[in-house]
């Protein structure tokens, strides 16, 4: 990290003591601070009917971010690089629901919900683009794009549930996780000849970690006005990729299930981003962006071993704007 700071700066200086060099060149650092709401599914489909789900879990991704946009162009070449991570804290909820009758698809037998914590979240993201039509006041460009993000949460023992399948119901048979003979957890103390103590029983935690990587293409257009800049920007992901690992655990073990989906045209985004100039070096910033898409299905893996009968799912949807104040370090 130190030879790399070493040669970055060494770079800048290089720059400014050689004007007809960085001359149509410019760089500009933006520390950023914003919001990110969304949910993440993963889902688990039924062998016989790829059509019918048999778990959904919703994790909620609604996150404080911080971290910083770095923008360099020559003459009408523009590279862009951002990144931003979380600040670990409770990230909303995840809901938990299962479909385990099959003979009834319908019915929805089991349902948790419990509050969960942001681990860890980190957004990369590299742009190219190049001013194919440049005015005094309007430019439209075309865009290619590499992002990367990584998601873990995780929901404590603390989540409240309601079991109606035929394991757990009061009568042995298939209920409707609102159903009287439904059990429901965390349970009422009561006496254990086991343990020879009072007990109760609660849900086992869940962790969810998720490594996703989009290719973007699009395009940009950005107007001019004064001091006042405004641009708007639309992408589609030619390639998408997930890949989550989803822990169990378990009063005894853990279950760790490895779910991995891809797809090609499934994603899109939309982003709009406002400037003022206040000087010729500080500038204010204020981004907006919408990425969402379709369910992409693929496979399943229990500790790495590919479990061919049962499909696997995942999506996001996300909105997030960010705040920021630009620093002009070369034109």
């Amino acid at each position: 990290m130190k030879k790399i700071a070493v040669l970055f700066f060494a770079f800048l200086f290089s720059l400014a003591l050689f004007p007809s060099f960085s001359e149509g060149f410019s760089l500009s650092v933006t520390p950023t601070f914003g919001r990110s709401q969304g949910v993440l599914n993963e889902i688990l489909y039924h062998s016989r009917d790829t059509s019918k789900k048999i778990s959904l879990l919703e994790w909620e991704r609604n996150v404080w971010l911080y971290g910083a946009d770095v923008s360099s162009s020559f003459r009408r070449f523009h590279a862009d690089f951002s990144f931003s991570s979380a600040v670990q804290s409770c990230s909303g909820e995840m809901r938990d629901s299962d479909w385990l009758n099959t003979n009834d698809y319908s019915m929805k037998t089991t349902y948790s919900v419990g509050d969960i914590e942001a681990e860890g979240n980190i957004d990369l993201s590299l742009s190219l683009s190049f001013d194919a039509l440049k005015t005094a006041v309007f430019s439209l460009s075309p865009v290619v794009s590499a992002q990367y993000e990584y998601d873990s949460f995780s929901r404590g023992k603390d989540a409240e549930g309601w079991y109606g399948q035929s394991d757990y119901s009061s009568d042995g048979k298939m209920h409707n996780w609102y159903d009287g003979e439904a059990k429901h957890f965390p349970t009422e103390y009561y006496w254990s000849d086991d343990k020879q103590k009072y007990v109760h029983q609660v849900l086992g935690g869940i962790d969810y970690n998720r490594h996703t990587f989009y290719s973007w293409f699009g395009l940009r257009a950005s107007f001019l006005v004064g001091k006042f800049s405004l641009g708007f920007q639309f992408l589609v992901s030619p390639y998408t990729y997930f890949s989550a690992e989803d822990t169990h655990h378990g009063a005894s073990s853990d279950s760790v299930y490895h779910l991995i989906q891809s797809g090609s045209f499934s994603y899109y985004k939309v982003s709009s981003d406002f400037s003022y100039e206040i000087s010729r070096i500080f500038s204010v910033t204020l981004s907006t962006e919408m990425l969402f898409g379709e369910t992409l299905k693929g496979d399943l893996y229990s500790d790495w071993y590919l479990n061919t009968l049962q499909p696997s799912g995942g999506d996001a949807l996300a909105f997030t704007s960010k705040l920021g104040c630009r620093i002009r370090i070369l034109n």
